[in-house]
């Protein structure tokens, strides 16, 4: 810096020299441009070097009087203008505005920006050698859950401070930032206020219970008016309330929810609302880890519907089902295999099976594979259940389960299939579209057929058929 200061001082009186002294004028400029070479040699500022040339340039072109004029402004204000009408005003102006030659500010203090940089990207900017101390605040981030703060000084001393924040490894020594730390205190080589805390050792408490509830509750609505190709006008919402409360602790993993599934649909050839829809189901599955991967376990599953269901295909509406008529009951031993959370493979080499009509009176028992005048249907037989929930594309998560069952003492070839499937297609967090399809084999469930009768339908009899729901909707979803 002290050679920095003569070589402008010598800058400045080889310029008055020269303005003088027009007969000398060529042996000045000579000297004038060494004295410039050698102030740009020692300038350790890639932006101070970039004025120099520009003021290099001016005086080359016979403007020595205007570039003494120009430094001595720069001196004396701190900053360079472009009031007078030169030649270089438009790379004035751009340097004015420009964040990179912010240094004109402080040109007769020497001062130097640090940039303070993390690993993750985080900046920030501070002032070497101001006339007033300045201080700021940055977080050294060693990845996005792991940083430690610091509070920067800018001392008057052409130097900086840096103080340790509070952070999750160490105790708080400063609650808040005092001006007095802006004071620079001598640091004894045992000073206790610079002294690191002792790392202390944390027990992490888990919480075993995850408890929650999921709401989907969707609409869809077709309308045709003078429709050339036909059509119905239809209107139908879809409900979806799931509650879940799983337990995770040690080697020991219980998963519980209840669901229950409602629809209903209003069609232009039906006055009122009818249900599509009807099922609750509650399901609880224990196990006990055997080693990585699988599971001793056992599951307890319910299904049943809460309102009367009735076939409007049939001349008329036609009480077929009710609560617990019927009703499913299934208890299965086995292993359970859980790769991740995402996936269960249950098998169950015996398990147990009921199926229950409380109201044999109003209802047929038969339909349902029960002999007739009893409430109970009671199977044994080998049980698999495969579950898979997972996000198969960005905001498109699918959750499926597929049940097969066989009943040992019955048609053991025979066997009754459960598979749902729903894919929710993200919109935001409050809105989904909601793609749904069942399909439900069972052999011990006969299927009416009808046929075509005078305008009307006729039933002729009835077999074991495959039933398909599917349904497509937008709506709600809500998360508690």
């Amino acid at each position: 810096m002290k050679y920095f200061k003569i070589i402008v001082v010598f800058l400045l009186i080889s310029l008055s020299t020269v303005s003088a002294q027009e007969n000398v004028e060529s042996q000045d400029s000579i000297r004038l441009q060494k004295a410039i070479d050698v102030l740009h040699e020692h300038s350790k500022n890639d932006s101070l070097r970039q004025a120099l040339i520009i003021l290099k340039e001016n005086i080359e072109l016979d403007r020595t009087g205007q570039a003494l004029e120009i430094l001595e402004e720069a001196t004396k204000n701190d900053s360079l203008t472009a009031k007078r009408k030169l030649q270089i005003d438009s790379v004035l102006n751009t340097m004015k505005s420009d964040e990179w030659f912010t240094w004109f500010r402080e040109l007769t203090r020497d001062s130097l920006q640090f940039s303070l940089y993390d690993v993750v990207g985080n900046q920030a900017k501070i002032w070497t050698n101001t006339p007033e101390l300045q201080s700021i605040r940055f977080w050294l981030h060693k990845s996005p859950t792991d940083s430690l703060g610091f509070w920067v000084h800018s001392l008057p001393t052409k130097g900086i401070m840096l103080v340790p924040d509070f952070d999750v490894y160490q105790e708080t020594q400063f609650t808040e930032f005092r001006s007095s730390l802006l004071i620079p205190i001598p640091i004894k080589e045992n000073s206790e206020r610079f002294k690191l805390v002792p790392f202390k050792e944390y027990e992490m408490i888990l919480r075993p219970w995850d408890v929650g509830m999921i709401t989907n509750i969707g609409f869809a609505q077709s309308y045709f008016e003078n429709w050339v190709k036909g059509g119905e006008n239809s209107i139908a919402a879809h409900s979806n309330i799931k509650v879940f409360a799983n337990y995770k602790k040690n080697k020991i993993e219980w998963e519980n929810y209840l669901r229950w599934k409602y629809g209903v649909m209003q069609s232009s050839d039906l006055e009122e609302f009818i249900r599509n829809e009807d099922q609750v189901e509650l399901n609880s599955k224990y196990g006990l880890k055997a080693s990585k991967y699988w599971y001793y376990s056992t599951q307890l599953n319910i299904k049943t519907q809460l309102f009367d269901g009735y076939n409007y295909k049939s001349d008329g509406e036609h009480k077929i089902s009710d609560f617990l008529s019927p009703g499913y009951l299934s208890l299965a031993l086995g292993m359970d295999y859980k790769p991740s959370k995402h996936f269960s493979l249950l098998l169950s080499p015996v398990s147990g099976r009921l199926i229950y009509m409380k109201d044999i009176e109003a209802l047929d028992e038969t339909v349902y594979g029960i002999e007739e005048g009893k409430h109970v249907l009671g199977e044994l037989g080998p049980y698999f259940r495969l579950k898979w929930n997972d996000e198969i594309f960005k905001s498109v998560n699918i959750d499926t389960s597929l049940e097969l069952f066989s009943n040992y003492f019955n048609k053991v070839k025979n066997v009754d299939l459960d598979w749902s499937t729903a894919i929710d297609m993200e919109i935001n967090y409050f809105m989904s579209a909601r793609l749904l399809f069942q399909m439900i084999y069972d052999d011990d469930i006969e299927i009416p057929i009808y046929k075509e009768v005078d305008g009307g339908r006729e039933q002729i009899g009835t077999k074991q058929q495959l039933q398909f729901n599917e349904n497509l909707s937008i709506g709600l979803v809500f998360r508690l």
